[in-house]
């Protein structure tokens, strides 16, 4: 879609279009695009949410995402992983790069549950927190090396998922 919206763009003549029962083709100029349509039964992305995270993270959105950006100011470009611990009403994130260079920051937050230490990769945590809109959200958490879900309230269908990485 993001191709074709950039060759239509930059298109001032007509198009055609052949429409078949399994793929598109548009004559745009001199250039042909052809999309096919995927055969095959996708994987049930219902069975990769998690439905037993019994640990519950209510914090402020925009105050963990500032911690998280600056904590991650210091990771490894390659791997930028940030080790979040989870005390009662606390996270503590740090991390850790080459150089041995170290970045550490506390936030106060609604923790109950039990203590984890769990990592993530800052860059997915950021687009996670850079797409939820809501002031406070919460996140779940079963143990450190299972799925971790964020949620907010006015959106209950807007789910997202991420996976740990090994600290």
């Amino acid at each position: 879609i993001n191709e074709l919206s950039k060759l239509l763009s930059e298109n001032t003549s007509q198009i055609e279009l052949d429409i078949t029962a399994n793929k598109i083709v548009f004559y745009i100029d001199k250039l042909i695009l052809i999309s096919k349509l995927i055969d095959g039964k996708f994987p049930d992305y219902k069975k990769v949410i998690p439905n037993n995270n019994t640990n519950n993270l209510i914090v402020n959105r925009l105050k963990l995402l500032s911690a998280v950006d600056r904590v991650s100011t210091i990771a490894n470009e390659k791997s930028p992983v940030i080790k979040f611990k989870l005390l009662k009403n606390i996270i503590n994130m740090n991390t850790i790069n080459n150089e041995n260079s170290t970045a550490t920051e506390d936030l106060e937050a609604e923790y109950t549950g039990d203590e984890i230490e769990i990592g993530f990769n800052s860059k997915y945590i950021m687009d996670i927190l850079n797409n939820l809109e809501e002031e406070k959200i919460t996140l779940t958490f079963k143990d450190s090396s299972s799925p971790i879900i964020a949620k907010e309230k006015s959106n209950p269908d807007l789910t997202f998922v991420l996976m740990p990485m090994r600290v």
